[in-house]
């Protein structure tokens, strides 16, 4: 199991996985998942970013017996950053984890480009 230390390594772990050339065309979403060690555990891509991807997300960390995940979504258009929807979304991950005992680790947006990490970054969620 690779060990995933920082945002960086994650971008380039899942940059090797990914087809390349479809990241800056349509929006993707993944969640890493880790165990208590940050040992990968396994990279879920997911269906889509809506409401419906937390039940997504919250079956693929019980299922792996994940404790710690990250969230990873490219930004085709070239904007790094949270949407509305990704921030309310993470409003409510830290609810679930407050409630599970699970804890998103950080939440990277990339593109071909560079990233941006809201751990590297401090956002306030």
């Amino acid at each position: 199991m690779p060990h995933i230390s920082s945002a960086e390594v994650a971008v380039n772990y899942i940059r090797n996985v990914i087809n390349k050339n479809r990241i800056d065309f349509k929006k993707f979403s993944w969640v890493m998942l880790f165990n208590e060690y940050s040992d990968l555990l396994g990279v879920i891509e997911l269906s889509a970013m809506d409401s419906d991807c937390l039940k997504e997300v919250y079956q693929s960390v019980l299922i792996s017996n994940a404790t710690r995940f990250t969230l990873l979504t490219n930004a085709p258009g070239g904007r790094l950053g949270l949407n509305q929807f990704e921030h309310e979304m993470l409003g409510q991950i830290e609810l679930l984890d407050s409630i599970f005992g699970f804890k998103m680790i950080d939440f990277i947006s990339f593109s071909s480009e560079g990233y941006i990490s809201s751990c590297e970054e401090n956002w306030s969620l």
